[in-house]
This record gives C-alpha cells, sequence and structure tokens, in this order.
C-alpha cells in the first residue's frame, strides 16, 4: 500500500522525512555511547556512601565485646566473627566456604574462597581460632563450613540475624551489618599503626584510596599517641622489675658511675 504524500511510510510511526533527519543523530548518540571511555580504578576509585559507612562499624572495644560474646557462645560463632570481622571476608565469601576450603601453606591452616571478579583468594586463619575452627570441621570434607540453625549453608538473611544475636549479647548498641565488620577491620587495622599496603591486601583492594575510604576512626582516640609510648614503658617496668634487686641495684651504680 503506498504512502499518501507526507503522511507516515508503511508500517512506520514517522513520516519518511523525519526519520532520515534523525538517522545522524541517532548515529552520534551511538558513537558516544560506544566511544565512551571507560573508568579507570587509577583517577575514579568507586564512590561509596560516607554516612552509612559511618553508621556501620566497629571500634576496637565494641569488637573485643563482639569476640568474646563469640567465643562464649560456640566454635560456630567464633569462627564466624574472626571470618568476617578479623579476616574481612565478604558474606557471601564467608556463606560459600566448605569444610574442604581450609588448607595448610607454609606452616600456617588458611582458607581458600573465591572472592568479587571471580579471583582465587586465600588468607591465613588467626592461631587463636584454630581449635573451635577443627571443633566446627569435625572430620568434614565437603559440608558448608558455616551452617545455619538447621544445618544448612548460612545465608546472608541468616548471617545478619545471627550477628544480630551476638552483638545483643555483646551488649552493642551500634547498629552493625556483616559488611560493616569488613569496615571495622580496615579502620582497627589502620589505627593500630599497620601499614596501608598490608591493609590494602588484607582487604582485596585494588586501590589504596578505597581502603582510606573504609576508615572511619581518623579523629579515633584509639590512635592517641599516647597509648603505644605508656605501653612500651609499663613493659619495661615489668621487665625491670624481674630482674633480681642485686642485679637492679648494680645497673643503677654503673650508670651513675657513668
Amino acid at each position: 500500500m503506498a504512502a499518501l504524500p507526507g503522511g507516515p511510510a508503511p508500517g512506520l510511526g514517522h513520516p519518511i522525512g523525519e526519520v532520515r533527519r534523525g538517522a545522524p543523530v541517532l548515529q552520534v548518540r551511538r558513537h558516544r555511547r560506544d566511544h565512551r571511555p571507560r573508568p579507570d580504578p587509577e583517577r575514579d576509585p568507586p564512590k561509596i556512601h560516607e554516612g552509612e559507612q559511618k553508621r556501620t562499624w566497629l571500634p576496637t572495644l565494641d569488637c573485643v565485646a563482639l569476640l568474646d560474646s563469640a567465643v562464649k557462645a560456640g566454635p560456630r560463632e567464633h569462627v564466624f566473627v574472626v571470618l568476617l570481622g578479623q579476616m574481612a571476608l565478604r558474606v557471601g565469601e564467608m556463606c560459600a566456604l566448605n569444610a574442604d576450603s581450609v588448607r595448610h601453606n607454609q606452616g600456617w591452616r588458611t582458607v581458600v574462597f573465591r572472592g568479587k571478579g571471580g579471583d582465587t583468594f586465600e588468607r591465613v586463619v588467626p592461631v587463636q581460632a584454630l581449635r573451635d575452627l577443627d571443633r566446627l570441621i569435625d572430620g568434614r570434607t565437603s559440608a558448608p563450613l558455616i551452617c545455619n540453625t538447621r544445618g544448612d549453608r548460612m545465608d546472608r538473611a541468616a548471617a545478619d540475624r545471627l550477628l544480630h544475636r551476638l552483638t545483643r549479647a555483646a551488649g552493642i548498641t551500634r547498629a552493625i551489618t556483616p559488611h560493616g565488620l569488613r569496615r571495622s577491620v580496615a579502620t582497627n587495622m589502620l589505627a593500630h599503626g599497620l601499614p596501608l599496603r598490608d591493609v590494602q591486601l588484607q582487604l582485596r583492594h585494588a586501590d589504596p584510596r578505597m581502603t582510606m575510604r573504609y576508615d572511619q576512626a581518623k579523629n579515633s582516640l584509639d590512635r592517641a599517641a599516647v597509648l603505644p609510648y605508656a605501653s612500651a614503658q609499663y613493659g619495661l617496668l615489668s621487665a625491670r622489675r624481674l630482674i633480681a634487686p642485686e642485679v637492679r641495684r648494680e645497673s643503677d651504680a654503673g650508670s651513675d658511675a657513668g
């Protein structure tokens, strides 16, 4: 069927002239889309919602209270807090672990897991958690490492519930999520003076600026210079008191003579 002069072409919603006039515009848009510069992680690190992060992290003493609550609750809870709140695994990475994810390497016990982007990582398990880790595995080789109360693989919802129960038992009132524990690791490691590069590797960040954005305690009292200074002095004081009185007097006399 022939189109009427000036009317729409058969099967089209616009006159032929309008389609032809719009074609160059579409080509320009496609060109811009196809040649749009890709984001450079070195220049444009991923954005993070600062306000949300400030609500979801725990200072050092709260982390200790949470750890105490987990140790008292049992091996599952202890390993759960170690994986999220010390080793800084993401909740999805933790849930995907199996009993055979635990390995031996260079004399250390480690966990091997698939991280963000599909890459495989290996991280050391703190020696203080190994006894409960072995109790949790209990000779299993293929079952999920962390299970829910029904014995099935833990999921994100179950992880949220368990963390809420542990924080409540620890008397922690501030809101915290599993990913908030990951931020807490970055914040408290930096507060304790660990090198930024080591913290970045623990969290597996491609850009150290991302690790710095996780740092929520830039003005924390945990970083007061007096704390490590006084700790060193009290450590030397304890060592001094262990020395026999005669040796201490001889040492003091030698110092006076000099």
